[in-house]
């Protein structure tokens, strides 16, 4: 009896729904393609952005992830912020480059 409900709980853990999966991926994939051309459009396509990409470029570059008295929450700060840029980058250069 004992073995008959270890198998029953076996059957049950993490069931996947192939389908469900496949249509969550393609969902992503959409909304990730979108949010690139928004973001292309917004900050290469438009004169305001392009100037505040290169403000927020020029600002990653002089800002030193790691200086005396900067505190551990500052540096994650700056990381964050620098990984902002440059997700903002890729996005631009994935569509450019028709990749995505």
């Amino acid at each position: 009896m004992a073995d008959n409900q270890a198998g029953q709980w076996d059957d049950n853990l993490n069931p996947i729904d192939e389908d469900a999966s496949k249509k969550y991926q393609q969902r992503q994939k959409t909304l990730s393609n979108q949010q690139a051309y928004l973001v292309h459009r917004v900050f290469t396509q438009n004169e305001d952005g392009a100037k505040l990409l290169q403000m927020w470029r020029d600002s990653m570059e002089m800002i030193d992830l790691v200086s005396p008295g900067v505190s551990m929450a500052e540096m994650g700060s700056i990381d964050g912020y620098n990984r902002f840029v440059r997700i903002i980058l890729r996005q631009i250069k994935q569509v450019e480059a028709g990749q995505k």
